[in-house]
């Protein structure tokens, strides 16, 4: 008998193995699975599908086959799904290419002044083309290698356990970026790998991508950091039963505030600096810094903390640059 889910959004997740045999699961929204362990899915009688849907065909045992997935806002790109053998499945490459197209079209509606006619007419040269199918390359690649030598913790971070295999990764994903944009000088490959160092560098200290979206509310300003392994990660923030956010990071780590001069998380002035798009990502990285320089015997004080901002906000730039630059990138 199989067992029947229905939801708006669906997520399940397991430091250990998960066995989801023989199970029927609507979702109209995000779809997002991680184990820490094996991840047994699709059986005789498994079926997933949203309203909008996307055949995806696996040849490792274990995983969806010939199944449908949910492709709008269907299988979160940052997240996917983690388990059998350690790959990562998604919709990623889907998700840049439609991305690219919304910003394209966007930018191309503004030029134009508004006219649609002229619009679908620039949307469907081959330049418009190349840049959808770039960013499509791109994410197709970066999501195939993003597992190598990578391991999802308990607290569903990222850690990375065999360094050999992560620098094939970040080899392949330097090559791969620059193959596809048509790089031709020793700058262009400089920028691609610098930026591309600057993503990997971020995720090693947060255990996950730099969010450019601003920190929604925490229950409690003050957090208890997660430890995996010798790091120090800021813990997300559960918005619902299937999405987790990044909390208000930015300012001090205490509450209540002891002073009114003072700027902590959840103040005015640490909510008026979290509109800054990519600025809450900033102090995400930079509290797991400090909290890591504390537990390691180090003095974390104003000048410590003053001097470690201008490389964390050089990382977080860096970092979300590396996400959005090939959505809109044209090729040489």
């Amino acid at each position: 008998m199989s067992r029947r889910i229905r939801a708006t959004c669906l997520k399940v997740r397991a430091a250990g193995n998960i066995v989801m045999d023989s199970v029927y699961a609507q979702s109209n929204g995000i779809v997002n699975i991680q184990s820490g362990g094996d991840t047994t899915i699709a059986g005789n009688y498994s079926q997933w599908t949203g309203n909008i849907h996307h055949r995806a065909v696996s040849s490792y045992n274990g995983w969806f086959k010939d199944d449908k997935f949910p492709l709008q806002s269907g299988i979160n790109s940052n997240e996917g799904i983690i388990g059998a053998l350690g790959r990562t499945l998604n919709l990623s490459a889907a998700n840049a290419a439609f991305s690219s197209l919304a910003a394209q079209a966007s930018i191309s509606l503004i030029n134009n002044k508004g006219d649609i006619g002229k619009t679908l007419k620039e949307l469907g040269s081959s330049q418009t083309v190349k840049t959808m199918l770039i960013a499509a390359g791109v994410a197709g690649v970066t999501s195939y290698t993003d597992t190598w030598g990578n391991t999802l913790t308990s607290n569903g971070n990222k850690i990375v356990t065999d360094w050999a295999k992560r620098s094939q990764a970040i080899m392949l994903n330097t090559a791969a970026k620059g193959a596809l944009t048509g790089a031709n000088s020793n700058s262009s490959w400089w920028t691609i790998a610098a930026l591309g160092m600057a993503g990997e560098a971020y995720q090693y200290w947060v255990g996950r991508g730099a969010d450019v979206r601003p920190g929604v509310d925490r229950e409690n300003p003050e957090v208890k950091l997660d430890q995996d392994g010798d790091l120090y990660r800021m813990p997300r923030v559960d918005v619902n039963e299937a999405l987790q956010r990044e909390g208000k990071n930015i300012g001090l780590n205490q509450y209540p505030c002891i002073s009114m001069t003072r700027i902590c998380h959840g103040t005015p002035v640490s909510n008026a600096l979290n509109t800054l798009p990519g600025f809450n990502a900033f102090a995400t990285l930079h509290d797991g810094w400090g909290e890591w320089l504390d537990k390691n015997g180090g003095n974390w004080n104003i000048g410590t903390n003053l001097g470690t901002m201008p490389p964390a906000l050089l990382l977080t730039y860096g970092s979300l640059l590396d996400q959005y630059r090939y959505i809109n990138v044209r090729r040489k």
